[in-house]
């Protein structure tokens, strides 16, 4: 699968019923540090959730084709690096993909939620 490189934060999204998922996991120099800080979701309805890691954050980045959550792989459809700043990268992935991150961040209790739209994270229990 070829993964698009995207260049503007909306309008350039493969398909608009991808899914947004921003990963703060660069350091003060824009490098990336193979930890995320934080993570950001958006579905194409705009509904968002917002989730921070209590320590250091967790083990993680942005492969050729893949975002590697602590030990899970998640296949995904455009990326595009520094998003609104250096510490932060958006890649865009499938509903389908984006339903199974939000369960699976369920699963880490170092991830507590932080705000988001109420209906949305309250369909994965939040």
């Amino acid at each position: 699968m070829t993964v698009k490189r995207l260049s503007v934060w909306e309008s350039d999204s493969p398909r608009t019923e991808d899914w947004h998922i921003l990963l703060c996991e660069n350091d003060e120099y824009g490098n990336a540090t193979g930890r995320i800080q934080s993570i950001e979701v958006r579905n194409s309805d705009h509904d968002e959730a917002s989730f921070s890691h209590n320590w250091n954050g967790v083990r993680g980045g942005i492969g050729d084709n893949f975002i590697r959550i602590g030990r899970r792989k998640f296949p995904i459809t455009g990326v595009n690096f520094y998003v609104g700043n250096i510490f932060w990268n958006l890649v865009t992935v499938t509903p389908k993909v984006g339903a199974e991150i939000m369960s699976y961040i369920k699963k880490l209790p170092a991830f507590q939620c932080e705000g988001g739209t109420v209906e949305f994270c309250q369909r994965f229990g939040f």
